[in-house]
Formats: structure tokens, sequence, C-alpha cells
């Protein structure tokens, strides 16, 4: 039986193992990479908002926009997690490697 597509997969992640509903928000904090676009289509397919944040951001900036937002899940590359420091409460998953692979990958 074949895989199911990138985005199905993480869609299903996200509904599922994480409890992700329609109408919920979803921070993205990572720079661009060949995964953003497939995280990003990924969050939409469920009916989540999302709503990305510029790696240059400080600690405050991302804590304020998640706070506005009332973001349910932080999606964010490694190399960014250290600026969630302020940030209490809010499931946070690591999408990628910075270099755009997946977690698990070489």
């Amino acid at each position: 039986m074949e895989s199911p597509p990138p985005i199905t997969f993480l869609a299903t992640g996200l509904r599922s193992a994480v409890g992700i509903q329609k109408g919920d928000v979803v921070l993205l904090l990572s720079p661009n990479s060949i995964l953003y676009p497939t995280i990003c289509i990924a969050i939409m397919s469920i009916g989540t908002i999302l709503t990305p944040a510029n790696p240059i951001n400080t600690s405050s900036e991302i804590a304020k926009q998640t706070n506005d937002y009332t973001a349910k899940l932080i999606v964010a590359a490694p190399e960014q997690l250290h600026k969630l420091k302020l940030i209490g409460g809010i499931p946070v998953s690591q999408c990628c490697d910075g270099e755009g692979r997946g977690e698990n990958q070489a």
C-alpha cells in the first residue's frame, strides 16, 4: 500500500495526534524552505487558520502575535525554538531542520 501524500499525512497528523480542528489558529515560525508550502497547505486543508510569523521577529513580537490570534499550535523550525521562551501553554511542533528537510531525514 502506498503512503499518503505529504500534505494528507501532515493534515491527518494535525487533526488526529495534535487535535487541531477547523477554525483553530496555527502559527508557523520557519524560514522559507521546500517544506514551507506543504506545511501551509496541510494546515489550511483541514480548515484551520494559518498565521505565519517572520523568523526575524523577536520573541516578544512572536508572543504578541500568538496571543493576538489565540494560536492553538505553533509549528517551528528548530533554529527558531529559542524565540518561544515567552510563550507558555501552547503545544509546539518542530517542522524541519531549517534546511527544508524533515526531522527524520538525513
